[in-house]
């Protein structure tokens, strides 16, 4: 999927610069017009774990497992919760209720999120899974999955 999306972006910068009535040369800086300021570009968080993920994106069952495993939740109650993250967030760890799986990472007020989707959402720390996975844990000690409908 990701080398078909790199084919098409590809493919739609080459059909952008032949159709453009003047193409900048290779290797010469595109002109900035004044006034205008290029938003600073950030890097995609990595968040270390011991399956690999390198967000952002959605995370596998099987890295989903290993962060509510890492945050103390009892094996018997991970698959439970990995069905409840997949119907909460679709797996994704920067899914901010009512904006999707919010690539940018952004928090939006007081609504759920995160990959279990804790509310409130206590900020922008609670989108990473290890931590969203820890806050789960906290809720699932206190109440069980009852934060979740369980």
């Amino acid at each position: 999927m990701t080398l078909i999306l790199e084919a098409a972006v590809k493919a739609a910068a080459i059909v952008a610069l032949t159709a453009a009535p003047h193409v900048q040369p290779p290797g010469e800086p595109l002109p900035v017009r004044e006034g205008l300021k290029r938003a600073p570009q950030s890097a995609p968080k990595a968040f270390p774990d011991p399956s690999g993920y390198q967000g952002p994106g959605r995370l596998t069952e099987a890295q989903a497992a290993a962060f509510l495993l890492e945050a103390g939740f009892p094996s018997s109650v991970v698959p439970e919760m990995i069905r409840i993250e997949i119907r909460e967030s679709g797996l994704c760890p920067s899914a901010v209720y009512g904006y999707g799986c919010n690539v940018g990472g952004t928090v939006h007020g007081d609504a759920a999120c995160g990959i279990a989707q804790i509310f409130p959402c206590p900020g922008p720390s609670a989108l990473d899974p290890a931590t969203n996975a820890a806050l789960a844990f906290a809720k699932y000690q206190a109440r069980g999955l009852a934060p979740w409908g369980g």
